[in-house]
C-alpha cells in the first residue's frame, strides 16, 4: 500500500503572515541518481487545501489548515505515521521557526511562485519579500482585467535538498542528565543508520560516539521510526552523568 510521507517543512514569514511549505512524496515513487542509486521523489508544496489560490496565511488560518489536513493519514517516516494530534502540533509549530525569503536566497536557494491558469502554467522567480508581494499583486490584477480566475497558486523551492547553515548549539543550551539511554545489540551500541546497515560503537560511555537519549521514551520513539533499528537493538540505561 502506498502512502504520503512528509519529509520536511519550511515556513516563510511575510510581515504578519506565513507561507507554510512542506516537502512530501509518495512512498512508492523513486528516481535514479547519476550514480544509479534509487532515491525517493520529493516535492515542495504549500499547505493550502481548499484554498489553492492563496499562499499567505495568518496564524489562525494556519491552525484551521492543520485541522483540515488532520483527516489525511500522513507518515512521518517510511515506517511510522503521525499519531493522533501530532501532525497538527508539528504543523502549527512551524511558525516558531519561520524565516524570511531573504534568509533562503542568501544561502543560494531559489524559489518560484507557480501560477496555474485554466490553460497555462507560469513560474515567477522570487528573490525577496518585496518581489513576492509585487508578483502576487500583478497576478491578482491581471486576473481581474482578463476576468480569469486563477485556478491555483503554489510556491516552492526549486531544489529538493535545501542549502542551509547547520544550527550550532551554544554550550549553555546543554543540560546535564544523571543518566542516559543507548541502543544496544550484540554488534555494539548504535551510532546511526547508513542505508540498510547500522553503524555501531564498542563503547557506550559518555565520551563515545554512540547515540545517546535523554529519556527512555525518546529512545522508544526513535526505535519506532526505523524497522531495521527496531529489529536489532534494545534500550539500555547507562548510569553516568552526561551533557545532552
Amino acid at each position: 500500500m502506498n502512502y504520503e510521507i512528509i519529509y520536511n517543512r519550511q515556513f516563510i514569514v511575510v510581515g504578519d503572515r506565513y507561507i507554510p511549505l512542506f516537502q512530501h512524496g509518495n512512498s512508492g515513487q523513486f528516481k535514479l541518481t547519476l550514480k544509479g542509486k534509487k532515491t525517493p521523489v520529493k516535492t515542495w508544496s504549500v499547505f493550502n487545501k481548499d484554498k489553492t489560490n492563496k499562499i499567505l496565511f495568518s496564524k489562525q488560518e494556519i491552525l484551521e489548515l492543520a485541522e483540515s489536513y488532520s483527516s489525511y493519514e500522513f507518515y512521518r517516516t517510511r515506517n511510522s505515521s503521525f499519531k493522533e494530534g501530532e501532525f497538527e502540533r508539528w504543523f502549527v509549530n512551524g511558525t516558531n521557526t519561520a524565516k524570511p525569503i531573504e534568509y533562503f536566497t542568501e544561502h543560494d536557494n531559489t524559489m518560484v511562485i507557480v501560477e496555474v491558469g485554466s490553460n497555462s502554467e507560469k513560474e515567477h522567480s522570487i528573490t525577496s519579500t518585496i518581489e513576492l508581494l509585487e508578483t502576487l499583486d500583478k497576478i491578482k490584477n491581471k486576473s481581474v482585467i482578463v476576468e480569469d480566475n486563477i485556478a491555483q497558486l503554489n510556491f516552492r523551492f526549486n531544489e529538493q535538498n535545501l542549502s542551509l547553515p547547520r544550527q550550532k548549539r551554544n554550550r549553555n543550551e546543554y543540560k546535564e542528565y544523571p543518566f542516559y539511554f543507548v541502543l544496544s545489540s550484540n554488534e555494539g551500541y548504535y551510532i546511526r543508520k547508513l542505508n540498510t546497515k547500522c553503524l555501531c560503537s564498542k563503547d557506550k560511555s559518555k565520551h563515545s560516539v554512540a547515540r545517546k537519549f535523554k529519556t527512555e521514551k525518546e529512545a522508544e520513539k526513535y526505535l519506532g521510526q526505523y524497522k531495521i533499528v527496531r529489529e536489532k537493538f534494545t534500550i539500555e540505561k547507562v548510569d553516568e552523568p552526561v551533557l545532552l
